[in-house]
């Protein structure tokens, strides 16, 4: 019974912004678009009531959506960015950006910069930061060698310095790598211009 009356209130909260926000209609409108009676529709819209499987499937398509969507299987308003999502882990937001940077002409760099080992350097220092091991306050850097003499008993050189510091180190570390990514990816951008692609 539950979950009939969440699927209710699910179903009809998302038909209502789609309605205004995709179609900006009123229920009447939108109602007559579709060739439904007004009353109906808004029992849907209320969670009151739940159309036909035909109906489900009839709005998604009017409305640019899945059904899965309309039925709260999934968060992503648009149906073909689903797949996407499942794959990569990209939020509807993410993956319309990538959209839009295709259809300015940016999908080589973006391609470049996926395939950069500097992409993956930088991000690596930048993971480094929110390393658990590097404790609140503080934090030691020992080498492995001194880590081995302080095992057998012996001294360390090693020193402990403030977390802040390792972090800063980290982020330094992730900018030069993203400056080299920024070099190559100008460096592909050039040579694509002047016909030296590959080279």
């Amino acid at each position: 019974m539950d979950n009939q009356i969440e699927l209710k209130k699910v179903f009809g909260s998302r038909l209502r912004d789609l309605r205004v926000l995709r179609k900006g209609l009123t229920q009447g409108q939108c109602a007559e678009a579709l060739g439904l009676e007004s009353s109906k529709y808004n029992k849907w819209e209320n969670g009151i009531a739940c159309p036909d499987a035909f109906t489900v499937r009839r709005l998604a398509e009017f409305f640019g959506t899945s059904t899965d969507y309309l039925l709260g299987k999934v968060d992503m308003i648009d149906g073909d960015n689903i797949d996407a999502g499942k794959v990569t882990g990209l939020s509807e937001a993410a993956i319309e950006r990538l959209r839009q940077m295709k259809d300015m002409g940016y999908i080589d760099m973006l391609d470049t910069m996926i395939f950069s080992e500097h992409m993956i350097a930088a991000l690596s220092q930048l993971e480094k930061i929110g390393n658990p091991s590097l404790v609140e306050g503080y934090h030691a850097i020992v080498p492995k060698a001194d880590f081995d003499a302080i095992a057998a008993g012996g001294n360390s050189g090693a020193m402990i310095v403030p977390l802040s510091v390792i972090e800063g180190l980290f982020t330094s570390q992730a900018k030069e790598e993203m400056l080299k990514l920024i070099d190559e990816m100008a460096k592909a951008i050039h040579d694509k211009k002047t016909g030296r692609e590959g080279d």
